[in-house]
């Protein structure tokens, strides 16, 4: 298993390496292992919580690919950007860290959801102002149970279902 790095996660996601260390990635050794420490940021930029990505790759016995700081509590992904948002009138809410570099990178603005099952209601009002919520539904269960925890928030009035297609192999 290829050891998870920040320049292996950048070739992951086909991201410059640099534009990744301006997110404040870096790479970190936890618990003797490599792995991207991953600051989730409050609105202000200081440091609310950390996550570590530890794999690159879900592994057959499930998803480890990620582990909290001691002490950190889960949050949305990408609120220091959040002005971002604002300013265009909407967001797209995407599961995970990586999705949110991808669109932050075409610039696109985006908050992540920590994990398909995680979406709190107290997290809808961090959305106050954003006239349409996009959300980007994998096609996948952990998709569905997103869609299904968003669509049942207070978002829901202003939350949009957006479906990915995902290619085949066959060029």
């Amino acid at each position: 298993m290829q050891p998870c790095t920040l320049e292996a996660y950048a070739e992951k996601t086909k991201l410059p390496l640099g534009f990744l260390r301006k997110l404040n990635l870096s790479d970190f050794s936890y618990m003797g292992t490599p792995a991207v420490r991953i600051p989730y940021l409050r609105e202000d930029g200081s440091e609310g919580a950390v996550r570590f990505r530890v794999a690159l790759e879900k592994s057959p016995e499930g998803d480890g690919r990620f582990r909290w700081r001691k002490g950190s509590k889960p949050g949305l992904y990408g609120l220091w950007r959040f002005e971002q948002a604002r300013e265009a009138g909407y967001l797209f809410l995407v599961e995970g860290e990586s999705d949110c570099h991808t669109l932050w990178y075409h610039g696109f603005p985006a908050l992540g959801v920590p994990g398909a099952s995680t979406w709190r209601n107290e997290w809808a009002s961090k959305l106050d102002g954003i006239e349409k919520v996009y959300a980007v539904v994998e096609p996948d269960q952990g998709g569905e149970t997103l869609w299904e925890r968003l669509a049942a928030s207070p978002i829901r009035e202003r939350l949009y279902r957006v479906e990915l297609e995902v290619p085949d192999d066959k060029g």
